[in-house]
Parts: C-alpha cells; structure tokens; sequence
C-alpha cells in the first residue's frame, strides 16, 4: 500500500514525494487499504495541481489502533480561510463515514498537512 502511488506521482512533473511508514500494515483488510490508497492518490493530485511544493513528504502509521496517513509539503500552503473542494470534501467523508477524521492546515514553515486517522476495529487487528 502506498509505494506504487508514491512511484507513480514520482515520474509525474515537479516535487517527487518520499514515503515511509510506521507499524505493521500487512493486517489491513482490503476495504481500508482501498481507502487508504484513495486518499493517498487524491492527496498527492491536490499536491501537485495546488501547492507549487519541491518537497513532499508521506507519512503511514498503523498503532494497531488506528491508521494515519500523514502528507506534508513545502508549497504556497492552503489558505487560512479555504473550503474543502471536492478532493478534500471527499478526503473527510471518507473518514467520518469510517469513524475518523481529516483536516489540512498550513505548515508551520511553508506549505500543508494533510492529517487523515481512521479507528482500526474488527478483523483489521
């Protein structure tokens, strides 16, 4: 999960995001690792259409607990005040309807975070 999307945006035009990821993913079911892979792919598109980055930076953590995809650029950053287009509206409706949660702010230095966290319940343990 993650690489090949990664990979991907790599041989696109501008920044080439790095990844690295935190936990064991291999317990994921295939309707988190499809969402997951959506966001993912969504993310790095907003990047690349939105922030003018020269540095992209993916972060995958799974505690067991939950799942957060973390992506971080160096670009023109979101504006204070934005409203969540359809790329990012549907980033959060993604996560509510699976019991999480998404929010992107500016950098503190330059450009966004996107945070994404999703619960891991189940037979996803």
């Amino acid at each position: 999960m993650g690489r090949a999307i990664v990979t991907e945006h790599s041989h696109q035009p501008g920044a080439k995001p790095g990844i690295t990821f935190d936990g064991a993913m291999d317990y994921l079911d295939s309707v988190t690792v499809n969402h997951a892979t959506a966001i993912l792919t969504e993310a790095l598109s907003n990047v690349a259409r939105h922030a003018q980055a020269t540095a992209i930076e993916v972060h995958v953590r799974a505690d067991g607990r939950s799942l957060t995809i973390e992506v971080v650029d160096n670009g023109v950053g979101i504006a204070e005040i934005h409203h969540m287009g359809n790329g990012l509206g549907n980033m959060k409706a993604r996560a509510n309807a699976l019991g999480g949660d998404c929010s992107i702010s500016r950098n503190v230095v330059a450009g966004s975070v996107l945070h994404w966290t999703i619960p891991i319940v189940g037979t996803n343990r």
